[in-house]
């Protein structure tokens, strides 16, 4: 059987990983802060919105305004999918510990109205800190993300921060959730200001 892949809208990344993500990973997308991380994954939304492929925006950290504003400069037009029903965006910035569980049922309520095929959440850091432990955190995550999204046949993108100085990926639960993790650092000049790696992507060979 043929492994499903989708494109991420970035012809160079699909060549290192046989031509695409596999259909319904969650792959986290980490690096420091200023290294693309959200420009790369609205490509891979964007990418799918442009060949079909309804899809959602989750951020608890950026307005919709903000998000709408800062893509139009990049000729992403998010709002105009927003009008034909094809992409929503979420804004969970002020959501607190006692919200976080509402605010992932709406994801999938919402997911699920559109027909969403692509999830981007930003950021992976946030939902994190809003569990007590890190067990109710592997839990929550391990059904809504390993188990309801794959099923659906969704394909998801979850952001990571990585604090400058560091080089680690977080504590340990990305490895947990992540089918697939792409690394982004700073370049060594101005000519080549970021450095993409995918370090790990299950069923697939890393050129």
């Amino acid at each position: 059987m043929t492994l499903g892949r989708i494109s991420t809208g970035i012809a160079n990344l699909d060549a290192l990983i046989e031509g695409g993500i596999p259909r319904g990973s969650t792959v986290l997308v980490a690096g420091n802060p200023g290294t693309g991380k959200t420009i790369l994954t609205s490509h891979f939304l964007y990418e799918g919105l442009s060949i079909g492929d309804a899809g959602v925006y989750v951020s608890f950290s950026e307005s919709k305004k903000q998000f709408y504003d800062n893509f139009e400069r990049f000729g992403m037009r998010f709002l105009d999918f927003e009008k034909d029903n094809k992409f929503a965006f979420l804004d969970f910035a002020s959501v607190n510990k006692d919200g976080i569980g509402d605010a992932l049922e709406e994801v999938l309520e919402v997911s699920r109205k559109l027909g969403a095929k692509r999830i981007v959440i930003d950021s992976f850091s946030a939902i994190l800190l809003a569990f007590d432990s890190v067990n109710d955190a592997r839990i929550t995550l391990h059904v809504v993300l390993g188990k309801v999204l794959r099923s659906e046949g969704i394909t998801n993108m979850l952001i990571a921060e990585v604090p400058v100085g560091t080089r680690n990926i977080g504590s340990g639960m990305e490895e947990f959730v992540a089918d697939g993790i792409i690394q982004l650092e700073y370049g060594t000049s101005d000519a080549v200001p970021a450095t993409l790696k995918v370090v790990k992507m299950r069923s697939t060979y890393i050129i």
